[in-house]
């Protein structure tokens, strides 16, 4: 399953979840549901990314105990995937999953966009991987030829898991072959976070 989240700021929550999104391994959506954000007032919505106004909130938003068993539920025993998705669980709370793959860590497609970038580049594949971690709308474009979080409504989470779905699948054979052995490790183990607790390492989808 693939899974992005959009948040706004309460008073008491800097990432407050307001949305959250999963697709299954084919980007079909499983699960779309809008969150009375926890913390209390909200201090600002950041509709020019979130997409998330009062009035969506207002119309369609879930309790978040009724959201988060919803998630729960959906991405029991899954694996999830996701884009710098340790935000995305920090404001869900929990994750009942497999193991994650963080697609903005993987080195296989960081590899392959500065490879396409520049078929030229002098960098060696070990520098190429310590590189800061690449934005999803670039690694669509450049990847997918599909451009993402386009317009002045902000960002979909919908697309954005679908997005993430789907540069897995890029990689995905050449990443279960690398990692047959990781099915089934604990996904809260110190060596799924590296030093900016950035969920890193992989499992099969």
């Amino acid at each position: 399953m693939a899974i992005d989240c959009e948040m706004v700021e309460t008073i008491g929550v800097r990432n407050s979840l307001a949305r959250v999104s999963i697709v299954d391994q084919n980007s079909q959506v499983v699960l779309d549901e809008f969150v009375i954000p926890p913390g209390g007032y909200v201090v600002d919505y950041r509709t020019r990314y979130s997409g998330i106004t009062k009035e969506i909130i207002d119309q369609k938003g879930q309790d978040m105990s009724v959201a988060l068993e919803r998630v729960q539920e959906v991405l029991k025993d899954a694996v999830v995937i996701g884009h710098t998705v340790n935000t995305d669980l920090e404001c869900l709370r929990e994750c009942p999953s497999r193991a994650i793959v963080d697609i903005s860590e993987n080195s296989m497609l960081k590899l392959l966009y500065w490879r396409t970038v520049n078929t030229e580049d002098p960098d060696t594949n070990e520098e190429i991987i310590r590189r800061p971690r690449v934005s999803l709308k670039k690694l669509s474009t450049t990847l997918l030829d599909r451009n993402i979080q386009q317009g002045k409504k902000g960002h979909s989470s919908v697309e954005d898991a679908q997005a993430t779905m789907d540069l897995f699948k890029v990689i995905q054979k050449r990443w279960e072959e690398t990692n047959p052995d990781i099915a089934g490790d604990n996904l809260f183990n110190d060596r799924y976070w590296d030093e900016e607790e950035s969920i890193s390492t992989d499992d099969e989808h």
